[in-house]
């Protein structure tokens, strides 16, 4: 209680009920495991229990057992679907959260190859083409034999549908026999997921008396057991079947095998089918096995829906052509995160709903152009406002209303939609009231906290409850984004109120900056006025980026930059040392997007860095194992990641900062050659839709562009940045920090040939 500020929420009570999950859930693990040595159990488990490997990690004085070093996954499912599946870096798939998981194995000359035991080479996972959400796992176990798993989900009907296609061929010159398996666990990427009830009947599965998977091919042996004997995988060798169990334990599997003989060049495929079935339906209601026919149609139908919606919206080129696989993939399957009514984090712990994570994938979606879905989203955050004004997902968090009144305007300028601003006032007021009203909590008596946010435990990555300027940062652009409501809506006394409250909230907001930054002797603002400077100052960044409430050249941005990337990079990107203990991404790219306001080119080091510690499948957990490269927190694939690194990468080629219309401000010079092609089209910004194009002539690039407006959109300069002087006259150029050259756009369309740098041509 004492080592954080006062608070009147202590802790977020949302986020006890998770704890208690994970801990008891960890606990379970321990005990399932460690009485059970002789079964097989996950990629993440096999390599902490390894003393060998660079993930072990001892219990002897920790009896929860948790994946924190191998914390991995990519999420599939269909666009407008709530339920997503998970594929491991094993292959594993668990269908949906806390549920039940499968993977193939194989034996080959009285040899076992279990994927969960595979290490180095021996596991090789890609995307379709690099970049459609169908992943393919290969595994290289032999030069003879092409083992892979494909898994994809359909749509067919109601009903949607994860397809596995096991892939095996003979490359050798002579027969090889096999046996080849598919076994259903009695656990997921992250615990214990408790098989109480297993039956294998007509070509189905089924798994605590709901379907749960298809077999396109009878099996030729089925086999079920319990932790009271050996691991049904091992059983099967000796060709006994059973195909159901009753388990008190949970701790039951089954099996199902193939005998195969392979020729030389020949190809099996055998292909299983999985239920993903969406919480609105009953999950045991019966169903028909799907035909060949009906799957081959489905994945047809599901590539083309992949196609049109990347043909939606914005569109990008630029020359790291590493930079834009990972756009591509993370675009093509963004819609993972949309859960109808709002957008989730995750798809396993963080399978929920938080205005903060919202906030992020919402303003990605609206620059991409994605409207459509958007409405939706703000019934939801109106839902949460409680009487008080608060928009309430977590007590004790105390940016979520300017998160939620950034979101609506954000919103409500993308779109041109003034008609919905007079349903949603009231909301904002009381938003904007509420926020009033917490400020003059601490407005009472004097101290270094006065006039902000309350005490709280905020983006929880910061550490205890204290005064975060995270929260101020976040309140006082919810103000100021109810000002301009109240100003379209001709409310005068209420925009007044309002302009009185920014003003006082700015002013004591720096007084408090003013005097941390004194008493940390200007070594960079810390997160809050009684904090030293440590990694949790990341937090105040987003004044800068996407907030926009600070110029590049105030005076606590630069020390707190340098404090940061003095101290708390490893390997390249972002270490936060609070709660996550691992390399994180989305906070990278915070690092990065301050960095890209400065036009201070070190923000190239730290993007590369975190394409470098993706997963091959361009997934990002929460953070990242500095050893293992895996993940050791949270959702092993992030949304809050996937939105920054779309938002980021738009950001350097639109961006409005300073009151301007920035284009291609601080893109490198070495994009700049004869053949360059770099180009955007139909950024949503809140000061209209742009694009833009440089095409490479020779010595010469030809420039041109387009800011196209709606009703509820502002005239504001536009720029466009050239990395270097261009050595001749022109009213339209003007000089820029660090040698740059500006090109001001007085225009809403038009071209310009500009010299290329003479070094690029």
């Amino acid at each position: 209680m004492h080592i954080g500020r006062p608070s009147e929420v202590m802790f977020p009570r949302e986020l006890i009920g998770q704890g208690v999950s994970i801990v008891l859930s960890g606990l379970n693990n321990t005990l399932a495991f460690q009485s059970n040595p002789d079964w097989i159990w996950p990629l993440w488990y096999e390599r902490q229990r390894d003393p060998e490997d660079q993930g072990f990690i001892p219990t002897g004085m920790n009896l929860i057992t948790s994946n924190i070093t191998m914390r991995n996954w990519i999420s599939l499912g269909v666009p407008g679907s709530e339920v997503e599946c998970m594929v491991d870096p094993a292959g594993m798939l668990t269908l949906q959260e806390y549920s039940w998981s499968m993977f193939p194995y194989l034996r080959m000359e009285n040899t076992l190859h279990l994927p969960t035991q595979f290490t180095g080479g021996q596991l090789q996972q890609e995307l379709e083409e690099g970049c459609w959400p169908s992943v393919t796992t290969q595994y290289n176990i032999d030069p003879r034999l092409q083992w892979s798993s494909q898994i994809e989900v359909v749509q067919i009907g109601n009903e949607e549908l994860v397809v596995i296609t096991h892939k095996l061929k003979n490359c050798g010159d002579s027969l090889l026999d096999l046996t080849f398996g598919i076994t259903l666990r009695p656990y997921n990427q992250i615990s214990i997921s408790h098989i109480n009830k297993i039956k294998f009947k007509n070509s189905l599965w089924r798994i605590n008396h709901c379907a749960a998977l298809w077999t396109m091919e009878e099996p030729h042996r089925v086999l079920t057991a319990d932790r009271n004997g050996p691991d049904p995988i091992h059983l099967c060798e000796s060709g006994e079947t059973r195909n159901s169990k009753i388990s008190k334990s949970g701790v039951a599997a089954g099996v199902a095998e193939w005998s195969l003989e392979l020729n030389q060049n020949e190809t099996r495929i055998i292909t299983t089918v999985a239920t993903l079935r969406k919480k609105s339906l009953d999950p045991l209601a019966r169903f028909q096995k799907p035909t060949t026919e009906a799957l081959e149609q489905a994945q047809a139908q599901i590539r083309e829906r992949w196609k049109t919606a990347a043909a939606c919206g914005l569109q990008l080129q630029i020359p790291d052509a590493r930079w834009m696989t990972a756009w591509h993939a993370v675009r093509n399957r963004i819609f993972v995160f949309d859960d109808g009514t709002h957008f989730s984090p995750g798809t396993y712990h963080y399978h929920h709903f938080w205005i903060r994570d919202n906030a992020f994938l919402f303003m990605a979606h609206m620059q991409m152009g994605l409207l459509n879905s958007l409405p939706q989203k703000l019934e939801k955050i109106i839902s949460v406002q409680n009487r008080e004004g608060f928009f309430r997902s977590q007590d004790g968090e105390w940016d979520s209303n300017g998160q939620a009144i950034f979101t609506i305007v954000n919103y409500v300028k993308a779109s041109g939609n003034l008609d919905v601003l007079k349903s949603f006032w009231p909301a904002i007021w009381k938003g904007a009231m509420w926020i009033s009203t917490m400020r003059n909590k601490s407005r009472q008596s004097p101290g270094v906290h006065f006039g902000l946010m309350p005490a709280g435990f905020s983006a929880e990555h910061f550490g205890p409850n204290d005064h975060y300027y995270w929260d101020n940062f976040w309140s006082l652009q919810g103000i100021n984004d109810a000002i301009w409501v109240a100003d379209v809506l001709g409310h005068v006394s209420e925009k007044s109120f309002l302009c009185e409250l920014s003003e006082e909230y700015s002013e004591d907001l720096n007084a408090s900056i003013h005097q941390a930054m004194q008493r940390n002797s200007g070594r960079g603002l810390p997160s809050s006025p009684y904090r030293k400077v440590d990694s949790s100052a990341i937090g105040n960044l987003v004044a800068i980026a996407p907030l926009d409430l600070i110029k590049p050249e105030v005076d606590w941005l630069g020390p707190t930059i340098e404090t940061l990337m003095n101290e708390s990079l490893s390997q390249g990107m972002f270490y936060q040392k609070i709660i996550h203990t691992g390399l994180n991404s989305y906070l990278s790219i915070q690092l990065a997007r301050a960095l890209l306001a400065r036009n201070d080119p070190r923000w190239q080091g730290i993007l590369q860095s975190v394409l470098d510690h993706a997963t091959s499948t361009w997934t990002w957990p929460e953070a990242i194992h500095p050893r293992t490269g895996g993940g050791c927190m949270g959702d092993g694939d992030h949304g809050w990641a996937a939105a920054e690194l779309l938002s980021f990468t738009i950001s350097l080629l639109v961006r409005v900062q300073d009151g301007q219309i920035l284009l291609g401000m601080g893109i490198p010079e070495s994009w700049y050659t004869p053949t360059m092609d770099v180009y955007v089209e139909n950024v949503v910004t809140r000061h209209g839709t742009i694009s833009w194009r440089l095409i490479g002539q020779g010595e010469n690039a030809e420039l041109s562009w387009s800011i196209e407006r709606n009703q509820a959109q502002r005239k504001i300069p536009a720029i466009f940045a050239l990395p270097v002087p261009l050595g001749f006259a022109s009213p339209h150029l003007s000089s820029f920090a660090q040698g740059r050259s500006i090109l001001a756009l007085d225009n809403d369309h038009g071209t310009f040939v500009i010299p290329l740098p003479k070094e690029n041509r």
